[in-house]
């Protein structure tokens, strides 16, 4: 997803609201999405392009103070990784539906978890490591029509989670400029962290493993390394990510850090 997302409901959006404020707000687009895919030497065709994953995107794209979904995860990596960076650059962080910790989860990607490894051959090959690049076009063809919009409503509910309250139809033709493509890596990673419930680094197989981190299996980041005060935003409703908390509405002890839960009712 690209930057647009914050923007694309004009003043109702959050970068407007923080704006006529009078804060200072950049939005960030994560490499290889529309709006950022130059490179000093390749091109999106090579594959050596997108040869990248969440963990490049946390370690040195820029830190997200506002971040949602995999823009969360972004933080996290960054925080772990560069504990000191991040407490001298960021006074806090947000997060809204954390993608991090997915025990619990229930969303369609469940499946797309368990094909993905006879589809990245396949993409790797057709797509020279990009994921299905256009396809924004067909979205924004379906988003034109009602039945289109219906389609697309009904596929984002199967995905995080059915709150037909939360939906805003109106804003439904634009949804197509806010998805985008992303690299095969950066799916492979966020997949290999839903299918092993842990949040870890990249998977590069024994091999490389051994080479890169000195083990067979890539390493846990330890969150627990965060100092940063971090809130939490969590959807009641969210099959995609839900934050684990107990009956007392305690956020679980795996996440290391003190966090403000807001639900949606």
């Amino acid at each position: 997803m690209n930057g647009l997302g914050w923007i694309f409901r004009g003043e109702d959006s959050l970068v407007y609201f923080l704006c006529n404020l009078g804060y200072d707000v950049w939005v960030i687009n994560l490499r290889g999405t529309e709006y950022s895919r130059q490179h000093t030497s390749l091109s999106t065709s090579n594959i050596r392009y997108w040869y990248y994953s969440i963990h490049e995107l946390g370690i040195y794209d820029k830190a997200i103070y506002i971040g949602y979904s995999m823009g969360t995860t972004s933080f996290y990596i960054y925080s772990t990784v560069f504990p000191d960076e991040a407490e001298a650059n960021l006074k806090g962080m947000v997060g809204l539906g954390p993608a991090i910790n997915f025990k619990g989860a229930k969303s369609l990607l469940q499946i797309s978890a368990y094909v993905w490894p006879v589809l990245k051959p396949i993409i790797n090959t057709l797509w020279h490591g990009e994921i299905i690049p256009g396809y924004t076009s067909v979205f924004e063809l379906f988003l034109k029509t009602s039945g289109g919009m219906y389609f697309m409503q009904t596929l984002i509910n199967l995905i995080a989670g059915f709150d037909y309250d939360q939906m805003d139809a109106i804003s439904y033709p634009l949804l197509s400029k806010w998805f985008d493509t992303a690299a095969v890596n950066v799916w492979t990673h966020f997949l290999q962290i839903y299918r092993s419930r842990i949040f870890q680094h990249y998977d590069y197989g024994f091999t490389r493993n051994m080479i890169i981190y000195g083990q067979l299996k890539p390493p846990p980041y330890n969150i627990s390394k965060i100092s940063i005060p971090v809130a939490l935003f969590v959807g009641k409703s969210d099959w995609l990510a839900p934050v684990p908390i107990d009956e007392n509405k305690n956020i679980s002890s795996t996440w290391h850090f003190d966090v403000g839960i807001t639900e949606q009712i």
